[in-house]
């Protein structure tokens, strides 16, 4: 289990490094995008940044939103999170993610409680507080363009590295 520990340490060690080398510029959108969790809302858009792989969009993420997000990489897993320590929750290369989206739209809407983890039986529901939580979908592929997506968010189309 040490082993395990230090392995884990030195290559978070190692990208903290290579991170070190990233210079990024904050589009103007992003800075709206950020602004509308200064005033009290029943709900907040959410940031969707799409483009080619090694554009940096993570990376960008990670520098905006510091260590206070709380990452879904690959898949969908919230054990860990807590709402009293994460200021936002981030959505990195899930596999549908706009279908997601459309099954979870409160989640997305950052308006209150909501309930993930749902099942038949619902053994492993959680409710959880995401009020006012900054929500970002980070993917390859454009949005579905499905009318409530294009509504309820905010689109970075990443075409270069950032």
């Amino acid at each position: 289990h040490n082993g395990q520990q230090a392995k884990k340490a030195a290559l978070e060690e190692r990208a903290k490094r290579l991170r070190e080398t990233f210079k990024f510029t904050t589009p103007l959108i992003v800075h709206h995008w950020i602004d509308q969790y200064l005033e009290e809302r029943l709900r907040y858009n959410f940031l969707c940044l799409h483009g080619p792989s090694q554009t940096h969009k993570s990376e960008f993420v990670r520098h905006t939103l510091g260590p206070k997000a709380f990452w879904h990489r690959d898949a969908i897993n919230w054990a860990g999170y807590d709402d009293d320590v994460h200021e936002s929750i981030v959505f990195d290369d899930i596999k549908d993610v706009f279908k997601y989206i459309l099954e979870n739209r409160s989640l997305f809407q950052a308006s209150g409680m909501v309930t993930v983890q749902t099942s038949k039986t619902n053994c492993y529901a959680r409710e959880i507080n995401v009020c006012a939580k900054k929500i970002v979908v980070i993917t390859n592929s454009p949005p579905s363009g499905d009318p409530w997506i294009d509504k309820n968010m905010v689109e970075l189309s990443v075409t270069k590295p950032m």
